[in-house]
């Protein structure tokens, strides 16, 4: 395993905890659950968008049939 893919495990792991560990905090109250999802949506956008500038797929690929 390179050095990349485990940092990318470790900071994976850790934001899943920290994603689990808010999650019991508000323990029901949905909008703040929401407002993560949100977040964690847009923060997202960069590395979706940077993996498909540097894939072979062309938009054509990602449209469903």
């Amino acid at each position: 395993m390179t050095g990349l893919t485990f940092a990318m495990v470790l900071v994976s792991a850790t934001f899943h905890a920290l994603w689990n560990f808010a999650a019991k905090k508000v323990s029901g109250n949905l909008s703040v659950l929401w407002l993560g999802l949100c977040t964690a949506s847009v923060l997202s956008w960069p590395f979706a968008f940077s993996v498909y500038r540097a894939s072979a797929f062309t938009a054509v690929g990602w449209l469903p049939l």
